[in-house]
């Protein structure tokens, strides 16, 4: 008997399978199709949204832009500052920037006079002043003492001219900047440490056969040409020290005295006598020394004097033998720079933050 094609096929499993499948295809390809046109458009918008949160910040940015918590902006807060400079007489550092973006200790100097336009500092160890000055990118390093505690500022400027004063002392005058920066710019940390921990210091020109090879007796030296000693009132005055290298005050009358001449060539040696409350003992760093700028002071003619390390050595007794280790490339002295770093960690604490 005839059947129609469709009721065959329908009458036979195979036929329900088949079209089952075609029809849950179908409906699944469907729910796929409109899932990730959804996804697609929701990642749109959200993309949208976050080019528009950006765009809006990057014009108000440019408008208003932040300074950071270590600068100082505003006219009267930076000549504030400057100004207290010149009153408290503080030592800049001048270094003038160099086409490699490094900065090369040049000179210390003392802001003397603010204008409207211009800082003048004296410098009193700088040679005549060229003309080819004016208009040099200069670096300018100084530090203010807040209650107990020291704060260093820096910024960046340009040499606007430079002249002589009555005396013949070079004068260099730089442009007001228009922000401060209120932190160390140094490799190692700088500090002025507490008299109590200086328990002496003891200066000679580094005489010959100060030997390098093995162990060295420091009997074989002669008295030394400068002391100080915790009592104060001497011809030396550590005026900070760091890892890598540090600041002495010499009195006029030790220069004088010793023919000193501050140039590339000096040479001292150092005995540095230093309690250390975590050991609870005094340890001598004896320490090779070279010169690397200084500044004389008008009214007193002392001279303060930085100097880097070459080599050192440390015992715990002041006449010990010492076996010499060089200092690292950059001037570094491990246990210095161990030292400074807790002594100032200790100072923070007990006194700043209150």
């Amino acid at each position: 008997m005839y059947q129609p094609l469709f009721s065959a096929i329908d009458s036979t499993s195979t036929g329900r399978g088949f079209l089952y499948e075609v029809s849950r295809s179908f409906v699944e390809r469907s729910v796929d199709l409109s899932t990730v046109s959804g996804v697609a458009t929701a990642t749109g918008v959200i993309l949208g949204t976050l080019l528009l949160i950006y765009l809006v910040r990057r014009h108000f940015e440019s408008r208003h832009k932040p300074v950071a918590i270590d600068m100082v902006a505003g006219d009267d807060s930076i000549r504030h500052i400057l100004e207290r400079t010149v009153t408290e007489r503080s030592r800049y550092e001048l270094q003038f920037t160099s086409a490699d973006g490094k900065r090369r200790a040049t000179a210390l100097c003392t802001c003397v006079h603010i204008d409207d336009a211009n800082l003048t500092l004296e410098c009193s160890s700088v040679a005549p002043p060229r003309t080819s000055w004016a208009g040099r990118r200069v670096d300018l390093l100084f530090r203010l003492q807040e209650g107990a505690c020291e704060v260093f500022y820096g910024f960046h400027t340009t040499i606007s001219g430079t002249s002589l004063n009555d005396e013949g002392i070079v004068l260099v005058h730089v442009s007001l900047p228009p922000m401060l920066e209120r932190k160390q710019k140094r490799a190692f940390l700088r500090l002025t440490p507490p008299p109590h921990l200086i328990r002496g210091i003891d200066m000679w020109e580094l005489p010959p056969g100060v030997s390098d090879k093995g162990e060295w007796s420091p009997h074989r030296l002669p008295p030394p040409m400068a002391t100080a000693s915790p009592d104060g009132g001497d011809a030396l005055n550590l005026i900070n020290i760091s890892g890598g290298g540090l600041r002495l005050q010499i009195s006029r009358d030790i220069t004088k005295k010793g023919g000193l001449r501050y140039d590339a060539d000096l040479r001292l040696l150092l005995r540095l006598a230093l309690y250390d409350p975590d050991e609870g003992r005094v340890l001598y760093y004896w320490l090779k020394c070279s010169h690397r700028n200084h500044f004389t002071e008008t009214e007193t003619q002392h001279t303060e004097t930085g100097l880097q390390y070459r080599e050192w050595g440390v015992t715990i007794a002041p006449m010990a033998s010492v076996t010499w280790t060089p200092a690292r490339p950059d001037g570094e002295v491990e246990p210095l720079t161990r030292w400074t770093l807790r002594r100032h960690l200790e100072l923070y604490r007990s006194i700043c933050v209150s």
